[in-house]
């Protein structure tokens, strides 16, 4: 889709993280709304009281902290050149970006393909068992078992079902496609694949 950053997002206290990309570091802001409106559900139980990041120039923008002051969320920002105060989501990025090159290597896909990676790596994060947690992230947030029935390696190859009125000839044209898993969708709990 154009994109070429990522904004990730990581609860202190679950380990859960949120993925979200952007074409241009002037979306930031755009991302937090985003972020924001997704965690609304876990919001009415746990509020979100503050955001922690780095003093890159797009975090520190005015429009920003106003928003985050509009909404009651305390800003907190790391020291410069003091990247070691950024930690936990520091070695969330490295481990995402590891998966992710992990994934795509041995799938074959190639780079344009990053974006989708790095979701997959983030969603199989949050269903995993974590021992410091003695639960998955999103067993820790949520408060239930993740359902993993429907997980599915990424870029395993897979058919995807062409209904009758997209035939040419209803009787004997293939009901499916050849396809190669790319992860749950972004905008649903689709799944999302690449057509080959």
């Amino acid at each position: 889709a154009g994109h070429s950053y990522c904004g990730v997002f990581v609860d202190d206290h679950s380990r859960y993280t949120w993925v979200y990309t952007v074409k241009n570091k002037s979306e930031v802001l755009d991302i937090f709304k985003k972020f924001y409106a997704d965690t609304a559900i876990i919001r009415s139980k746990n509020p979100l009281c503050c955001i922690r990041r780095d003093n890159a120039g797009e975090n520190m923008s005015a429009d920003l902290k106003q928003w985050l002051t509009d909404n009651g969320i305390r800003s907190e920002s790391s020291t410069p050149f003091e990247p070691w105060q950024n930690g936990r989501a520091e070695v969330q990025i490295r481990v995402l970006c590891n998966l992710a090159r992990t994934n795509m290597i041995a799938s074959g896909l190639t780079g344009k393909f990053w974006a989708r990676a790095i979701f997959y790596a983030a969603d199989i994060l949050n269903i995993q068992y974590r021992a410091d947690l003695q639960m998955s992230p999103h067993e820790s947030l949520v408060g239930t078992e993740p359902d993993v029935s429907k997980c599915q390696p990424f870029g395993v190859e897979c058919w995807l079902y062409v209904r009758e009125e997209q035939r040419q000839d209803r009787k004997f044209d293939a009901r499916g496609e050849p396809a190669i898993y790319c992860g749950r969708s972004t905008m649903d709990n689709r799944s999302s694949y690449v057509l080959y």
